[in-house]
């Protein structure tokens, strides 16, 4: 068993529920991103897990689901959405 990075619900639409939010996760970016380049270096597996819930507005596509462009998530990372 290896371990994996799991960056669990960093999506833009959390950015702008409030000032002090975004500058909460602003700051958390740059840990995570600390740590997504320490697994990339030893080759282990980073994992994007994206909230989906229609509902909530969370859907491919629409505004504010897709993660941060700050974030260093790339398109060869596992995905997997989830709806709760």
């Amino acid at each position: 068993m290896k371990p994996a990075l799991l960056v669990i619900d960093i999506q833009q639409a959390y950015f702008k529920e409030s000032r002090e939010g975004a500058e909460s996760l602003t700051k958390a970016i740059g840990v995570i991103n600390y740590y997504i380049g320490l697994f990339r270096k030893f080759d282990l597996p980073v994992i994007c897990v994206r909230n989906s819930e229609p509902e909530w507005g969370f859907v491919p596509g629409s505004d504010g689901y897709d993660v941060p462009e700050s974030l260093e998530i790339q398109p060869t990372d596992l995905h997997i959405d989830k709806t709760y």
